[in-house]
This record gives structure tokens, sequence and C-alpha cells, in this order.
């Protein structure tokens, strides 16, 4: 649905030299690679905080799974500020063949331990892919496309996320394969999507007009005030996605839900209304010229979306009943992203692009350390309730946040 967006539009950017098949094939090797790698590294999540694979108390896992933000966190700017010095291309290879290796890991140890290094891993692979794939597709944007050309790529990164936690409870639950099978299978598909971005994505570093050392890029990008802004509103949003991720698997192993047609049914209507709402919403944001009304429309039906879902975790039948208000929070619920990364493509610079992006993963990385950690203490406390209530409590600071916004879309 995107490759062709990047046609209309002002001249910003650095791909207008190159032919529609050129960029074509390089946005689509970008894409893949992006649903990949998340797919990828999700499937092997999916398996790490799962009760059956090394028994944990919740307080462990919640501290585990920050250490993929932290590693993240560590290696962002890092990573940014290669990709602006040498290219996005190298860098995106190599988160692939880190995310690979993580997941071979497994196939020779299964203990407690072992998932210390493979999170740092995992986060220091997704710092590479994160600020280089991004990168690459604002490199390749326009004015009037950017939070479009962004939604393809979210819904490609929630889809990779979403689709690799579940393949790997179907594969486990339903399918009943093994762990070192599903490892396995895991780590060829990274290896497969960097040998894709080899042979097809082209590379797109912009020329510097002014050559900056690393540390004056990095104080450039921080010096923004639209970055400052900005943390307020990211961080306590992507604190709910660590916490929903993190207990997810909690809530469905502690209610024993089983992999029926009714629970699938039910993912595909959550999924496929995120899906619609990302790429419409993406539409409407560079049409109208807009971002903050669509984050704020977003934040407010997620965590809807989130409260519905947790207050009903151990009844499906409940759940498929409530189906026409699920749907409609779903449709609402994925406003969020393309508006909040068409709004970061606003205000990058050409010369500065892998830094700017790497302050997402900065941020990314922020809420995935503070979600896990403050929802395993609730949930371990206070059960659903307090979970519901530091939901509302990201939520309601990200919505008041977004007032100092200035739309940047001229």
């Amino acid at each position: 649905m995107g490759l062709n967006l990047w046609r209309r539009g002002g001249s910003e950017g650095s791909s207008e030299h190159l032919s529609e098949k050129k960029v074509k094939f390089s946005l689509f090797s970008l894409y893949l690679s992006t649903l990949s790698i998340r797919v990828s590294a999700y499937m092997i999540i999916g398996v790490m905080v799962s009760r059956e694979f090394i028994p944990i108390s919740e307080i462990q896992r919640g501290l585990v799974i920050p250490l993929f933000s932290i590693s993240e966190l560590a290696t962002v700017l890092l990573f940014g500020t290669l990709c602006d010095t040498f290219g996005r291309k190298p860098i995106l290879i190599s988160a692939h063949a880190i995310v690979a290796s993580a997941g071979f890991i497994f196939l020779v140890v299964h203990d407690f331990l072992t998932m210390i290094p493979v999170m740092l891993m995992f986060g220091v692979g997704a710092a590479a892919q994160v600020s280089s794939s991004m990168s690459t597709i604002s490199d390749h944007s326009r004015l009037y496309n950017r939070a479009r050309l962004m939604a393809v790529y979210d819904v490609l990164t929630m889809g990779g996320l979403a689709g690799g936690y579940i393949s790997a409870i179907i594969l486990t639950r339903g399918a009943k394969l093994g762990f070192d099978e599903v490892f396995l299978l895991a780590g060829g598909i990274a290896l497969a999507s960097g040998i894709l971005v080899i042979l097809l994505m082209i590379e797109t570093k912009a020329p510097r007009s002014i050559e900056m050392k690393p540390m004056q890029m990095v104080t450039q990008v921080f010096a923004q005030r639209d970055i400052h802004i900005l943390l307020p509103v990211y961080i306590p949003v992507i604190s709910i996605y660590g916490m929903v991720l993190s207990f997810t698997r909690t809530l469905i192993e502690e209610h024993n839900i089983q992999v029926e047609p009714d629970t699938l049914l039910l993912l595909a209507m959550i999924g496929g209304g995120l899906i619609l709402s990302m790429l419409l919403s993406g539409y409407l944001s560079d049409k109208l010229k807009l971002r903050r009304p669509f984050i704020i429309i977003g934040l407010i039906f997620f965590g809807a979306l989130a409260t519905t879902l947790i207050l009903n975790a151990g009844n499906i039948p409940a759940l498929s009943a409530l189906w026409p208000v699920i749907l409609l929070l779903s449709l609402g619920a994925g406003a969020f992203p393309p508006a909040i990364l068409g709004y970061l493509s606003d205000i990058s610079k050409r010369e500065t692009r892998g830094i700017t992006f790497g302050v997402y993963s900065l941020i990314f990385g922020t809420g995935m350390i503070i979600g896990p950690i403050l929802g395993g203490i609730s949930l371990q406390f206070y059960g659903p309730t307090g979970f519901i209530i530091l939901m509302f409590i990201f939520v309601s600071v990200s919505c008041s946040a977004t007032i100092f916004m200035k739309e940047k879309l001229k």
C-alpha cells in the first residue's frame, strides 16, 4: 500500500534521483525485513516469558525483560550516529545478524542466566534496526506522505511483534512444538531477512553540507525543543506497551486460556482493527496536515481497549459478546503510531536523521523499562485493578503533554 507514496509532495529526501522501480524494491526489502526481524525476536521472547520454559517469579520476569531496553538505550545513539556517518544498510544487516545469533544461543543453553545476555543482544539489535530502517524510510518520504509510510512501517513492526508473540504461543501450546524448534525457526527467519536486505536495499545516507563530529550531531538533536516536548508524550505510551507485552502471557496462563477458534477470531478482530486504524489515520494525518488529534484519539482508545481486555481476561465468551465495542476501540487505538512517527519525521533534519530516530528508540527503550517494572509491581501487589489504574495514569500524562506539541507539517 505504501510503496507508491513517495511520488507525491515536495522534493525533500535523498532518493529523488533513484528510479521508481529501485525505490520500490528498496522499500519492499525494508518493510519485509522489519516484519521478519520483529517476528523472529518476539517468537523467542514469547517463549522466554513463559512459565513453562523457565519458571521464574513475576518480579524476576519484570526485571529480566527490561534488559532488552537497557541495552537498546545504551547503544541506540551509537547506531544512530553510525547511520549518519557510514550509512543505513550495514547497520541494518548487523541487526539481523545479532537477532539470529540470540535465537541460536538457546539451542545450546536453557537456563535463567542465559536470558540475560539474550535480552541484551535483542536490545542491541533493536537499536541498530530502528535507527537504520526508520532513517531510510524518512529518506524516501516526502512532505505529504510521511505518516502513511510510517504507518506501513508501524503496522509491520507491531504485526511482527504481535505475530511473533502469538506464534510462539500457538506453536508451543497449540502445535506442541518444542522450544528448540521455535528458536531454530526464529533464527532462520532473521538470517533469511538479512540476506534480503543485502540483495535489495538501497543505501540512502544523505551527504552533509557541514561536517560535524559525532557528539556535535547528538547535541544538535537533543537541543531541539520539539524533542523535549515529545518525551512526556511518548514515554508513558511505550510504558503501557511494555506492561501489556510483559504480562499478557501471564494472564493467559493464569486463566488457562486455550488456543481455540473464538480466541483466534477475537485476536484477528483486534489485529485487523489496529491495522486498518494505522493505515487510515496515517492517510488522514497527512491529508489534514495534523498530528495531535490523532495522537490523542489513539491514546484514549488504546487505554480503553487494554482495560476492556484485562477486565475480561478470563472470560472469552464475554469478550466475544463485546465484539462491537472491541472492534470500535481497535479502530481508534491505532491512530497514535503513524501520527507520532510522522511528527518525528517532520522535525528531523537530513544530516542527523539517524540520531533523531535513535532518540525514538531511546524513548521506546525507556518506556519498556518503566512499564514492565511498574506493571510487575502493580500486578504482584494490587492485581488487575492496580494494573488498570497505572495504565490510566500513563494515558492521562501523555494526553496532557500533547497540548504542548506544535504542528510542524506545513
